[in-house]
């Protein structure tokens, strides 16, 4: 398990409470990022949905000069490459500017980087460091914007098909902490329009964009029960709400797939069990779904 230290070159930032909350959300960005490209490239043919295509796919790569429309308030680090990961950006229906990120420097350096920056520009900020993985967090009190960026080591044999070859990938984010308008108000209560919650569900945040055909979205929950508790109660669930059952994917022992399409969106589940409980009545099942519009060619066009 890695150690956090904690480097906190300028104090009085925020109360932990608030730090760590936007240490999940990295994190949890994070973990669908990966999840998102593993559910589309392991269950389906990638051209036929737009989620599916890899962002440097979707959006031209913009270089280290920094994206277009990224605030100028609060520049990017040199020496990495940037890649956006999608526009009108929300977090819980909430607006947000977020990047994915590659570099050959270290997370650690990478991330001092960043802090120097905010602090050039009077912000205040906090750091947790690992040898493999470093976050940093910066608050803006003019603007009541949080900022946050998180940094980790890309395994080396899935550097050439994830970082461009480059060992470290990170984002960074900009909260806004204002509605987004086009923001359904399922959004705010860490739900996906069109998509069942489970009783007992331990929600998280909603992750939306609007992308080419429409808005996508990403969430991750924690179920009560057991993984084939889980398959049946979404097939079930979906079903009922009008969303038709693609052929459901074994990926291992442990791991399922579901693939559902209603209308112009396709939604992707991926199931695995949190190894907490040791009985059947006290297991949990991690479920990640992730909502995108089909591509034009995909709803009857030319394949």
């Amino acid at each position: 398990m890695t150690t956090l230290s904690l480097d906190s070159p300028q104090k009085d930032l925020k109360p932990l409470s608030s730090v760590w909350l936007h240490v999940t959300v990295g994190l949890f960005v994070i973990v669908c990022s990966f999840i998102y490209g593993l559910v589309h490239g392991l269950s389906k043919n990638a051209s036929e949905a737009v989620a599916a295509r890899s962002p440097q796919d979707m959006y031209p790569s913009v270089g280290v000069s920094g994206p277009v429309d990224w605030p100028l308030d609060y520049p990017l680090p040199s020496g990495i490459r940037v890649v956006p990961m999608g526009n009108r950006i929300a977090v819980n229906g909430k607006s947000a500017d977020i990047v994915s990120f590659f570099t050959s420097k270290s997370v650690a350096s990478v991330v001092d980087d960043q802090m120097d920056l905010w602090h050039e520009r009077g912000l205040k900020s906090i750091a947790a460091k690992g040898p493999t993985r470093a976050t940093a967090i910066s608050f803006d009190t003019l603007t009541q914007r949080k900022l946050t960026m998180t940094a980790w080591e890309v395994p080396k044999h899935l550097r050439a098909k994830i970082s461009g070859g480059q060992p470290v990938q990170g984002v960074v984010a900009i909260h806004h902490g204002t509605l987004e308008d086009m923001a359904e108000p399922e959004e705010t209560a860490g739900e996906i329009p069109g998509v069942p919650v489970m009783d007992g569900s331990d929600k998280g945040a909603v992750f939306s964009s609007l992308d080419r055909g429409g808005r996508s979205y990403t969430a991750v929950y924690t179920n009560p029960g057991t993984l084939r508790d889980n398959v049946l109660y979404y097939a079930e669930a979906m079903t009922a709400l009008g969303w038709e059952l693609k052929t459901p994917i074994q990926m291992s022992p442990k791991i399922r797939t579901e693939t559902f399409h209603r209308g112009g969106q396709e939604a992707s589940l991926l199931f695995a069990p949190t190894d907490v409980g040791s009985s059947d009545d006290e297991a949990q099942t991690l479920v990640t779904v992730i909502v995108a519009p089909l591509s034009n060619s995909y709803r009857g066009g030319p394949r």
